[in-house]
């Protein structure tokens, strides 16, 4: 059962719960809120708040000025196995490695975990790619400052989990003419990445990945009667994952999010 604008506040401190209409038209989360939207994002992303809600949706898509990244600028980068998956695998496995690079940049476990779950709600479901957002937009959400959220960026772009497809910029003086006839506030363009696992981890995401248990193999089964066999790989790599996952501080079937 998905949590519920009620369920998920229950258990913070009193505050008027705010309602999906107004969740769908947010530019930034109101602080009393953002627990709310943190819990709720994780299965219902639409509840992430976008900059500009003017231009939102394919009726009002004409308004802002929208630059896609040049062909090929993704080919390169593979694309993630689902948000999921990144959530629970790529990310800590990320954390439990390059815990001195988090360290170094004053960033907590838990709090990039937190920045991971909510990035990510931005990004294409399918593939992990177009991830286009402000930092402060991001950490109105998480309730930190935008330097904080940068910092996050900076990590995960120096770790491989995030990669730059097309910088940010500033429009034009004939780009923002444009937008406001139009009707659209938009002044620029946020920066374009792609959520994905790093070349350097994909083996150790790939070891504690659980598999499903079967095998598509037509080869008699008595091969895997060895205690080496696959039946003991499988649940080797399932342990793996569920202990990774909680040395990290979180179990790798809960995305249970809570402001550090």
């Amino acid at each position: 059962m998905l949590p519920t604008l009620a369920s998920a506040a229950s258990s913070g401190t009193p505050f008027a719960h705010p309602t999906r209409r107004e969740l769908l038209a947010h530019r930034r989360c109101d602080v009393n809120h953002a627990s709310v939207v943190r819990r709720l994002c994780v299965h219902d992303r639409d509840v992430l708040p976008r900059w500009h809600q003017d231009d939102r949706g394919p009726r009002n898509a004409h308004r802002g000025v929208h630059v896609i990244a040049p062909e090929g600028s993704y080919a390169q980068i593979p694309v993630w196995s689902g948000r999921g998956h990144w959530l629970s695998f790529a990310v800590p496995v990320a954390i439990s490695t390059h815990r001195d690079l988090l360290r170094r940049a004053g960033i907590s476990p838990d709090t990039f975990r937190m920045w991971a779950a909510v990035k990510s709600g931005y990004a294409q479901a399918r593939t992990g790619r177009r991830c286009i957002t402000r930092p402060d937009t991001v950490a109105s959400v998480m309730g930190v400052t935008s330097r904080h959220v940068e910092r996050c960026n900076a990590v995960a772009r120096a770790i491989g989990l995030e990669v730059v497809v097309l910088a940010g910029r500033m429009l034009t003086l004939e780009e923002s003419t444009g937008a406001r006839r139009r009707g659209s506030r938009q002044r620029g363009l946020s920066t374009e990445v792609a959520l994905t696992v790093p070349t350097a981890l994909r083996s150790a995401v790939d070891v504690v990945t659980p598999t499903s248990g079967r095998t598509t193999t037509r080869k008699t089964h008595r091969r895997f009667h060895s205690p080496h066999g696959l039946g003991a790989r499988v649940a080797t790599a399932q342990d793996r994952a569920l202990s990774l996952a909680a040395r990290c501080g979180a179990s790798a079937g809960s995305l249970e999010l809570s402001a550090s």
